[in-house]
């Protein structure tokens, strides 16, 4: 099998330049008027929570306190201000460690599957007079800033309908994808018509595994479930859908949902 092509790509757009504090205080002062507000709006609503904090004040201070509608719906504002960000800033270790995904530091893959129809995804040769042999070709990027994704397996879990034969199969072993690169495997070929008066297509697209031939018949569509791993990197899947339309072209998408 020929080594799968290796394309470089930009690395991510730097972050936002505004300081965190900033951001931060911001945050929190919409939190707080929220929070403040959020009385008001059930009061509003219908809902007796000016009542109910007027009898809490009642049993805690005695039976002589006397706390009027508009101090119990202010007290309740800024407890639940408070709480408010309270949860914010019980929350922020579990956004960072969200926000560090494309560094591949979580249980997130940064390892991401596409697929095209143009560009690097394609690539079509002549190899008859009237033939042409349209080649379709994965894209698996690392788009990790800092960490290769080492000894990459690419397979194909399934093939639906079924072509009878069970899988998985491999479609390449043991690549390296530094952070931020990308490399494309092929996929799936079809020998198409050059022109519409010759009708010399072939009757099956077919897939080159390491270990066998996959024959799709041009009449079916098929989704195909293709899965990625790499050493310390969690793996990731795709699926998509592959098809000869009514000019004999071979059309590649990915699927709207895994089946």
């Amino acid at each position: 099998m020929p080594r799968p092509a290796r394309i470089p790509l930009m690395h991510r757009a730097p972050p936002c330049m505004l300081p965190d504090m900033f951001l931060s205080g911001f945050r929190y002062l919409g939190l707080s008027v929220l929070g403040f507000m959020f009385p008001r709006i059930l009061v509003a609503a219908g809902f007796p929570l000016d009542v109910w904090a007027q009898q809490i004040g009642t049993r805690i201070a005695g039976a002589t306190f006397v706390m009027s509608s508009h101090a119990a719906i202010n007290i309740c504002g800024v407890v639940i201000a408070v709480l408010f960000v309270t949860a914010e800033i019980w929350c922020q270790p579990a956004r960072r460690l969200i926000a560090a995904v494309p560094s591949g530091l979580n249980w997130r893959s940064p390892l991401v599957v596409s697929v095209g129809e143009h560009g690097p995804y394609l690539k079509a040769t002549n190899y008859m007079v009237y033939t042409t042999r349209r080649t379709y070709l994965i894209g698996v990027q690392n788009r990790s800033n800092e960490k290769t994704a080492r000894k990459c397996l690419i397979t194909i879990e399934s093939i639906s309908p079924n072509v009878g034969r069970d899988g998985p199969w491999v479609l390449d072993r043991n690549q390296d994808i530094s952070a931020g690169d990308c490399i494309f495997v092929p996929l799936v070929t079809l020998g198409e018509s050059a022109s519409q008066e010759y009708q010399c297509g072939d009757s099956f697209s077919t897939i080159e595994t390491d270990s066998t031939t996959l024959w799709l018949d041009i009449d079916k569509q098929y989704n195909i479930k293709v899965r990625v791993t790499a050493q310390d990197v969690p793996p990731t899947s795709f699926t998509c859908k592959v098809w000869v339309d009514s000019k004999g072209r071979l059309r590649i998408r990915k699927s709207p949902a895994a089946w």
